[in-house]
């Protein structure tokens, strides 16, 4: 059981780092090269098809969170009822970094998901990958004073 929690636990810091690191290379280093070395429009299209192909990454990265993130929380830390989130330090740091993962689900797939409706998403897609940066910044704090501590709050 041990070693399939430590699986599980590998699989959900891989997303995060597939998920964290790809977003932070192509935000903070791939496009202000590729703003500085190409004319704009033709950046655009790099970036455009650079983000075409991550999204899947993406996806199934938030997709690893949760179900690694659920079971993590469920077998390998005890948290199996509502109260439990509210019962400790631990619970109620998940239910912290649960409430902002939901904030950051919702910007990466607003501005990744092909629907029309959501063109004032990739109109606003710089500040909310920015903003995305820093929820998952604060949420792999957390995750490390859980880790640490056994929680902050």
């Amino acid at each position: 059981m041990a070693e399939f929690a430590s699986v599980m636990a590998w699989l959900h810091i891989l997303a995060v780092v597939v998920a964290i690191g790809g977003s932070a290379f192509a935000l903070i280093f791939l496009r202000p090269r590729a703003l500085a070395l190409m004319e704009p429009p033709e950046a655009m299209r790099l970036m455009g098809a650079v983000q075409m192909r991550f999204r899947w990454a993406v996806w199934t990265a938030l997709v690893a969170f949760v179900v690694t993130g659920v079971y993590l929380a469920w077998e390998f830390r005890g948290v199996t009822t509502v109260d439990a989130l509210f019962d400790s330090s631990f619970g109620r740091t998940l239910l912290v970094k649960s409430l902002l993962a939901l904030v950051l689900f919702a910007g990466a797939l607003s501005v990744t998901l092909p629907f029309a409706w959501l063109g004032w998403a990739r109109q606003r897609q710089l500040v909310i990958l920015r903003t995305n940066l820093v929820v998952a910044a604060v949420i792999v704090l957390l995750a490390t004073f859980m880790v640490r501590s056994g929680g902050l709050f």
